[in-house]
């Protein structure tokens, strides 16, 4: 009888898992097919990323060899990763969303070859994963040369000889990996150099020419870039707008973060371009606060520096409001002083200016009114309370590369000057707590700088009166 109970046992779980094996191969029909459809609306022609790419091709010399790679997918923990987010230099060569891609750009004596390198489609992989484009897909973005990425190694051996040079990113998509046990940084853009000379001895293998090209490209937007800035600045600005509106003492700096966040998406925003920064209290002091675990109070300041991200163009502005709906006497004296040393920082964004006058500009101003207002005795404490520089460019990464430190017409940089006054400041204890940041994105023309973030409340009147 025992016998007789285990066999029977057996059988019914040998049953059930040749069910269960044979049900999920049978829901997976072969025929199955989904239409891929990018992440971003690619709201610039395949014709602009084309001439970017000949650019390249234009600059490099004969048997040269330009190398950009999709960034990596970050694992989050587990078998669970973050959302993917392409790497901004194959973004603004190719316009391709998605992971595992290698473009390469090889020009000899009598010929130039572009060949993107992908993924072929896996169906049955993309009902767990997502969907890819594949070779056919990348194909339909204008690359007449497009090949799996298996072929990669063959076709370098096909290619180079001794006397080419191979240029890659300086720092590629994901530039350090820390080891946990030995605590030692493995730089994944030396890694890459060194496999290109192991793999290759007799080629050169250059990180400058390509960043440095790069840098001068992205750093002057044409009209598609600026609209797409423009869309970012305006989904970012009626957010805070929202926000001001609802902002009262006993909200958490969590539930202020959510609502920003929730009107950048409702208003078409993919993502956000970094981590949002919300503040309030004594966080205010902190440049790169990011927990948000505390509580609004009645008296307090709170700060917000955020950016909504628009295919892949990010803002970057900040705002600092009380909590209550009116700046106290001494906040409105920090953030008058603050505001006057932004306008005449954001009135020196002017074409052949250095990238540093608009910073040099606002500390000058700052350092004196730190002055006149008491809270500090010398010129030399200035850093104490304001640490940072004014600016960086802004684009597809919230700190877009450059090579030049002349601003151009097309370049686009934030304006941020801040003062921040911890508690425990050598100074009259009513100005401890108050920190304070105003940034906005600025536009270089060559008519004069513009601030393409200007319409979201940012004198004490304006912003008092969206909170009332």
């Amino acid at each position: 009888m025992h016998t007789s109970n285990s066999v029977t046992l057996l059988l019914a779980v040998v049953f059930a898992f040749s069910f269960t094996t044979t049900s999920e191969v049978v829901a997976q029909p072969p025929d199955i097919d989904f239409a891929y459809k990018p992440i971003y609306t690619q709201s610039q022609p395949e014709s602009v990323f084309a001439q970017r790419r000949t650019h390249i091709a234009n600059a490099l010399d004969n048997k040269m060899m330009a190398l950009v790679f999709s960034a990596d997918k970050r694992n989050r923990q587990n078998d669970v990763y973050y959302p993917y987010r392409q790497s901004s230099n194959m973004l603004y060569l190719t316009g391709i969303e998605v992971p595992d891609i290698i473009l390469m750009i090889a020009k000899s004596e009598d010929s130039v070859h572009q060949i993107v390198f992908c993924r072929e489609r896996n169906i049955r992989a993309e009902v767990w994963s997502g969907l890819r484009p594949g070779l056919d897909g990348i194909r339909a973005k204008g690359f007449s040369d497009v090949r799996p990425i298996e072929t990669f190694s063959a076709v370098m051996d096909s290619i180079l000889t001794p006397e080419w040079i191979v240029c890659v990113e300086s720092t590629l998509p994901t530039p350090i990996v820390v080891n946990p046990v030995s605590q030692e940084p493995h730089y994944m853009s030396e890694a890459g150099r060194t496999y290109l000379r192991e793999k290759w001895p007799n080629i050169g293998v250059n990180t400058s020419i390509l960043q440095r090209l790069l840098g001068n490209m992205r750093v002057r937007k044409n009209e598609y870039e600026v609209q797409l800035l423009n869309t970012a600045v305006g989904i970012t600005g009626e957010s805070y707008s929202d926000v001001m509106k609802l902002v009262q003492p006993g909200l958490t700096e969590h539930q202020v973060r959510a609502h920003i966040e929730f009107g950048f998406a409702k208003r078409g925003a993919q993502t956000v371009g970094f981590p949002s920064i919300v503040a309030t209290g004594n966080n205010t002091c902190i440049v790169h606060y990011t927990e948000a675990t505390d509580t609004l109070q009645d008296g307090d300041l709170l700060l917000m520096d955020c950016g909504a991200e628009f295919d892949g163009y990010t803002a970057d502005v900040t705002r600092t409001i009380p909590v209550n709906g009116t700046f106290s006497r001494e906040q409105a004296l920090v953030y008058t002083l603050v505001l006057k040393a932004q306008d005449s920082a954001i009135a020196a964004c002017t074409v052949g200016a250095n990238f540093r006058d608009p910073g040099q500009i606002a500390t000058t101003i700052i350092a004196n009114g730190l002055l006149e207002l008491g809270i500090t005795s010398s010129k030399d404490e200035t850093r104490w309370y304001f640490p940072h520089g004014t600016s960086h460019y802004l684009g597809l990464d919230v700190h877009d590369i450059t090579t030049t430190y002349a601003l151009d017409a097309g370049s686009v940089l934030t304006v941020e000057p801040g003062i921040y006054i911890p508690v425990g400041s050598p100074c009259d204890p009513k100005w401890w707590g108050i920190g304070i940041r105003i940034e906005d994105d600025v536009l270089v023309t060559k008519n004069g700088p513009v601030n393409l973030s200007e319409q979201i409340p940012r004198t004490i009147e304006a912003i008092e009166h969206t909170m009332q």
